[in-house]
């Protein structure tokens, strides 16, 4: 092209290439001026209707009248090729910019602020960019921002995908939903969907830039297309690399932005652009918010200052007797040991609730309710809380403080029982409880909000009935602890994601958007009285001022408590907060010890001790051998894999280090320990020789969180289950000699906890496809033959080593269900066995807490500690302050 004329342009030299076409430099000989001619891709002049449809949007995009977007000045045709000829701006791109580091707070708002004016002037005229990059943003030498290629995705609908990830423009053909249409790490969830985008997409796609600008590195890296699709599509932006000093208004603003779902974005770009002005006049959060009252005229000033004086004698006296400093409100602190026997419950769940009047708290330990009332030095068990099939968990008093409500996790159910004991009363029928709060509704009884594992947030009345569910949530998301804050219209709660999550609010009417208040932090629990919200972070309890009418936090944040126990990665913070102000927690050192120990158990329930010292443990799993344990231990700050011989008290030895590995799986030759790590982004695969020996490897390589489950015998191959850009929870099979993946199940169901049989012909796991939680039976390799295997559900599925039964736990208890599979797949009912009481969550983000010994004979599992020995540890402890508003 260079040499070239279209009519009264001479092109002089290209200046850019991507996937909307060439731009060339080019003299316009008569208007004398220097313009960027845009060569469009062949093909527009062939095909007829195509043409006449980028002839209509290009005339809507000549329209465009603002200084902050690059003005089309019209088309041209020669030599059977369109040509654009649009405003030439000199100047460096955003993409240049950004490439020599990230940009000032002042320097990013500004420009941002200038793109979100070019928006919300395209915007006005029914005009939506499309593919909005720091590539499309030019930056002059004066300092102005000129926005490219508005509009330019929808006119020229494109259909050739770009062999770049991270510049060129793309579009992926979808022939059921349409064409995705956009640059891969910068396009919303719903271009990347094939969806049609509109304003908000683009405010996504300004958040993306925005976080460039700032990170110096991309919102949602990825070293291929389908990484990065599927970061846009399901993983969250890593705030963490934002300096702590800026001003907290700018992860705000980012997470508004970038919401995967549109409706809970910014609605339009000027209340974006309007967040970004404030930010710019406070870059670093230091200048307080403040109330300007306007001054009133004179005469009405001086009528209440005239009254002051008159009446001023009367009431100094007064003044000076009721302004006398009042003493301080004492604060109390406390600590409990439990009594004999009573251990903990279930740490993945809330163990611990103090009354509203700050008086008595009630905790989960021993298999029942305990109930602690500040007159009393000792707790008492609450008569009827104990039921078959797992111990009570998730306590909540009532408003008035006279009853508890608790979810059930042997039935299932949500109950009701009165604080000084007696029958509990179901109130309701939920599966995967992941908290829950009794609040006032203006009712006598008031209602029960509890958030469920992969389905989102319902409330019911205390009295019972049907639950509503009112907040919906993502099928690999848990809602926990939900709080209703005064007024009775939002709910407070955590929104977990594997091991990411952050305290949001949302209203309690079904359809509300849903706004990030914290992120990183988990179990909030609002304090009216201080006008404070409580958070857990790390093991460390945290305040921080909220304004519960605006929904907004102000200020920073000061430590409340510091070693709070937290069951797991994904557990529960075990602190509660009382309306006048008092807080009751339970301390993680005391609960290293005495949480669980690992036994063996047989089938009739008779336990053998390992020998191994109580703790808090997890995934225990046995060397095909049967002669070695690899586990994990949780610390309260994070889990490590240890291996232990069995029969040698003294051989525990620690295999992994840094607080960084989960989920143990043996090799089938026994020389390797495979785990997930957290140790690089994603919680990847590795493993490591178990004598300890040489350095760990990694194995699998792809951007989602890994959790090993089977080791094929005989082979190289393994399972694990794997998160999916489809929001389901697949099953993937993996070769640790070519580091292969090949997707056994990618539905989206949570379809999890895949085993091989012993021969290595099938593969059993669970599934929610149904109305709940059940056992199947698939062959392997996957050919058309399924078998459901349970009906009445089922979870954590393990095959007998002679391939006989299939093992499984159901409400607490563990079942047997005989099986044949030549020479076709037979079953029988499955049987309860009289093994139960070990410490074995249920929820959907649970993993297996059991393993069987390679003779068949026993069972590995996690016993309450006590239940298999009598050397316990010090007694597990409840600390607290009454009245800590008082501070």
């Amino acid at each position: 092209m260079v040499g070239k004329t279209i009519g009264n342009y001479s092109i002089e030299k290209r200046i850019g290439v991507g996937g909307m076409g060439e731009v060339y430099r080019a003299k316009d000989s008569r208007l004398g001026r220097f313009v960027a001619v845009k060569v469009l891709p062949a093909g527009f002049v062939s095909d007829p209707e195509r043409a006449a449809r980028f002839e209509r949007e290009a005339k809507l995009l000549a329209a465009l009248n603002h200084p902050n977007i690059a003005a089309l000045y019209g088309i041209e045709e020669f030599d059977s090729q369109l040509f654009m000829i649009m405003e030439l701006v000199e100047g460096d791109t955003l993409a240049e910019r950004i490439a020599r580091g990230p940009l000032p707070i002042r320097e990013a708002m500004s420009i941002a602020g200038q793109i979100a004016e070019a928006l919300e002037a395209a915007h006005a005229q029914g005009v939506v960019h499309r593919d909005l990059k720091p590539a499309n943003v030019k930056i002059t030498p004066e300092g102005k921002v000129k926005v490219l290629d508005f509009g330019l995705a929808k006119a020229m609908d494109v259909n050739a995908a770009a062999a770049s990830a991270n510049s060129p423009t793309i579009a992926l053909s979808r022939t059921t939903i349409g064409t995705v249409l956009g640059t891969p790490a910068y396009m919303s969830p719903e271009q990347a969907k094939g969806l049609a985008a509109d304003a908000r997409s683009d405010i996504f796609s300004l958040g993306c830039v925005i976080y460039e600008m700032l990170a110096g590195q991309q919102a949602f890296p990825g070293d291929t297309v389908a990484d990065i699709v599927a970061g846009v599509i399901a993983r969250e932006p890593d705030l963490r690399v934002l300096p702590a000093s800026f001003n907290p208004r700018i992860p705000m603003l980012l997470q508004r932005c970038l919401q995967k779902d549109p409706r809970q974005r910014w609605h339009a770009v000027g209340s974006a652009r309007a967040e970004m002005e404030a930010i710019l006049s406070d870059p670093r959060g230091l200048v307080l918010d403040a109330v300007l009252i306007p001054r009133e005229p004179l005469w009405k000033r001086a009528i209440p200052l005239a009254a002051a004086l008159i009446i001023g004698a009367a009431i100094a006296g007064f003044a000076a007797w009721k302004l006398k400093p009042k003493p301080d409100t004492p604060i109390t602190q406390f600590s409990f040991a439990l009594g004999q026997g009573q251990n903990f419950a279930s740490p993945t769940h809330q163990l611990i609730a103090i009354s509203p009047d700050g008086d008595s708290f009630v905790y989960a330990a021993g298999g029942q309710l305990h109930l602690k009332k500040g007159s009393e030095f000792k707790s008492t068990a609450i008569q009827g809380s104990a039921l078959p099939g797992g111990a009570p968990v998730d306590p909540s008093f009532s408003p008035d403080g006279r009853s508890i409500a608790f979810f059930a996790p042997g039935d299932k159910t949500i109950k009701r029982i009165g604080a000084d004991g007696g029958t509990p009363v179901t109130v309701c029928k939920a599966d995967g409880v992941t908290g829950l709060t009794w609040f006032a509704d203006g009712t006598p009884t008031g209602r029960i909000v509890f958030g469920q594992s992969g389905k989102g947030i319902s409330y019911v009345s205390a009295d019972g009935g049907t639950p509503e569910m009112t907040i919906t949530i993502e099928k690999n998301q848990e809602p926990r602890n939900p709080q209703v804050l005064p007024g009775g219209k939002t709910v407070l709660f955590t929104l977990a994601s594997g091991d990411q999550s952050g305290v949001v609010v949302q209203p309690l009417a079904a359809g509300g958007a849903r706004k990030t208040i914290v992120e990183g932090a988990s179990d909030a629990r609002y304090a009216a009285s201080a006008g404070r919200l409580l958070y857990a972070r790390a093991g460390d309890v945290l305040s921080i001022a909220f304004n519960a009418s605006r929904l907004e936090t102000t200020g920073g944040s000061s430590p409340v408590a510091q070693s709070v126990y937290v069951g797991s990665k994904s557990g529960a913070a075990q602190f509660s907060f009382s309306d006048t102000g008092s807080m009751a927690y339970i301390a993680k050192s005391s609960t290293v010890q005495g949480a669980g120990s690992i036994a063996l158990v047989d089938r009739e329930g008779h336990v053998t001790p390992t020998g191994i010292p109580p703790g808090n443990y997890e995934t225990p799993r046995v060397s095909p051998n049967g002669k070695q344990l690899a586990f994990g231990a949780y610390d309260g700050t994070g889990s490590n894999i240890w291996i232990y011989n069995l029969g040698d008290t003294k051989s525990m030895r620690k295999l992994t280090v840094s607080a960084d590995g989960r989920y143990p799986l043996w090799s089938g030759d026994g020389e390797r320990v495979l785990y997930q790590t957290a140790r690089v982004r994603f919680a990847k695969l590795f493993w490591q020789r178990a004598d300890g020996t040489g350095q760990a490897e990694q194995i699998a390589d792809l951007n989602r969180q890994h959790r090993p489950t089977s080791w094929a015998p005989h082979s190289s191959l393994f399972l694990y289950s794997a998160n999916l850009p489809n929001n389901g929870i697949g099953i993937i099979v993996t070769s640790v000699l070519d580091k292969k993946d090949t997707p056994f199940l990618t539905g989206p169901q949570h379809q999890t906890q895949g085993y091989f049989s012993p021969d290595g012909r099938w593969v059993v796991y669970q599934s929610d496809e149904g109305s709940k939680m059940d056992l199947y039976v698939e062959t392997y390799p996957k050919t058309t033959d399924k078998f459901q295997i349970t009906r009445d559900g089922g979870r954590y599925p393990v095959w007998s080593p002679d391939g006989k039964e299939v093992f499984f736990v159901n409400g607490g208890m563990l079942y047997s269900v005989g099986i044949q599979t030549k020479p076709t797949v037979t079953f029988a009912n499955p049987v309860k066995l009289p093994v139960a009481g070990f410490m074995q969550d249920e929820t959907d983000r649970a993993e297996r807490n059991y393993d069987i010994m390679p003779d068949g004979k026993q069972f590995v599992m996690i016993l309450p500690a006590g239940q298999d020995t009598e050397d316990t540890g010090p007694p597990p402890e409840i600390r607290g302050v009454f009245s800590w508003t008082a501070k």
